[in-house]
């Protein structure tokens, strides 16, 4: 959830709602083959793992590089706010 709302923020609320969406369609295929076969709930956890890692990577690429951007474009005061004399 921390990474979804992180990768809403810095990245887009579309892509982070079509990534929750893969994420929990995963998580039912993941509930559906381990109720038939254990061994066959390879797909489900694959569709719940990589959305969650695309979040988490992606938010902390965007959140970098806002970072930078911000630091290079905010120019500071042309005096300071308080003086000390």
């Amino acid at each position: 959830v921390p990474a979804a709302f992180a990768f809403a923020y810095f990245v887009g609320d579309t892509w982070a709602a079509g990534a929750v969406a893969v994420y929990l369609a995963g998580r039912f295929i993941y509930f559906a083959s381990y109720i038939k076969n254990p061994a066959s709930r390879g797909l489900g956890f694959l569709l719940s793992a990589l959305p969650g890692w695309v979040m988490v990577i992606g938010a902390a690429i965007a959140a970098t590089m806002f970072g930078q951007r911000w630091r290079t474009t905010l120019k500071p005061t042309a005096q300071p706010m308080i003086r000390y004399e």
